[in-house]
């Protein structure tokens, strides 16, 4: 997966992490940082396979 593709899974998943957080009464930026600890390592490292 190339860098924009690695971003975009990043930002996608702040997006739904967030909304989640939101609809169980949780600030939103819970949500994201909890997508940028299981993603960020994640797709950094390449430990989730590209397609």
């Amino acid at each position: 997966m190339g860098y924009l593709g690695t971003l975009a899974l990043i930002l996608f998943a702040t997006l739904i992490l967030s909304h989640f957080s939101l609809q169980l009464g949780i600030p939103a930026v819970i949500g994201e940082l909890l997508a940028g600890i299981l993603f960020g390592p994640a797709c950094s490292t390449g430990s989730i396979p590209a397609p």
